[in-house]
């Protein structure tokens, strides 16, 4: 009796195991229409998972696309956008598909404010830029963007095919950069060290400027008056002393905390406009 009870768990073993293998079997030959099931409902881990359970690489040319194509999708839809390149790198370059996803991919980069990756794959030679206008225009902007005019000045150098009206507009960006001034908030706390105030002054802040200065005159006055009066220990002196105090030390560090925030200000103007245009059209 206990040799039959194994034989047939043994049995129903087989009977599961090769149930699971013909399910999967009959999955993975109808993938591309399951992918596509997948993604439209969102399922974005699970079209991960099938490329592991059934590996694309198997699948005849047109299917293996479509896949890689999901694949990425899925990889942006989470918010992997390396793992979305690399996926739609494993496409036929030739295909549609393959500079959509380049593309999708490059849109998201520009979502994160991240210029850096998507420039070392340019650099690298990951794509023939020479032979894609929009994306050489793509790699200047991103030059600037990540503040390496050299890069930049150098791909525009080499004379790649880029519209007319386009490398006059990289000109432009290129010269709004040029002609910001960027103000140092080392020189703003000093200035404001020696003169409460002038740091404001020199941030653009006049108004603001003239605030702190009195501000901490009119203290640093009481102290003076409450010891010139009372002497040095009179509770006025150390009120009003720690009052100038704090209020000269908040200065110097708001001075230079402006001057910061004004070159951010600046740049992040240039740098929207300049990112609005780089987006793909797709």
């Amino acid at each position: 009796m206990q040799i039959g009870l194994r034989g047939m768990l043994g049995l129903i073993l087989l009977f599961l195991t090769l149930q699971m293998q013909a399910q999967e079997k009959l999955l993975c030959d109808d993938i591309k229409s399951f992918g596509k099931h997948l993604f439209k409902s969102e399922s974005f881990h699970d079209i991960v998972t099938l490329s592991q359970t059934c590996p694309f690489a198997k699948q005849n040319k047109s299917t293996f696309d479509t896949l890689q194509f999901l694949l990425g999708r899925a990889q942006l839809k989470l918010n992997k956008a390396d793992s979305a390149y690399h996926a739609f790198r494993k496409i036929d370059r030739d295909a549609d598909l393959y500079r959509k996803g380049i593309r999708l991919t490059f849109n998201r980069y520009l979502d994160n404010s991240d210029y850096a990756t998507p420039l070392s794959y340019l650099e690298n030679g990951d794509l023939a830029i020479q032979k894609n206008p929009d994306i050489t225009y793509f790699s200047c902007g991103l030059y600037l963007l990540n503040k390496d005019r050299m890069g930049f000045d150098s791909l525009m150098s080499d004379g790649y095919m880029i519209e007319k009206d386009k490398r006059i507009l990289l000109k432009q960006y290129r010269e709004q950069y040029a002609s910001i001034k960027m103000k140092s908030p080392w020189m703003a706390g000093l200035l404001s060290a020696a003169v409460p105030g002038l740091g404001k002054i020199y941030a653009g802040k006049p108004n603001q400027g003239l605030s702190s200065f009195f501000t901490v005159g009119l203290f640093a006055l009481q102290a003076w008056e409450a010891y010139y009066r009372q002497g040095i220990n009179t509770p006025g002196l150390y009120i009003s002393g720690a009052f100038a105090l704090g209020y000269y030390i908040s200065n110097i560090w708001g001075s230079a905390l402006s001057v910061k925030i004004k070159n951010q200000e600046e740049l992040y103007e240039v740098d929207q406009r300049l990112r609005d245009d780089l987006y793909f059209d797709l």
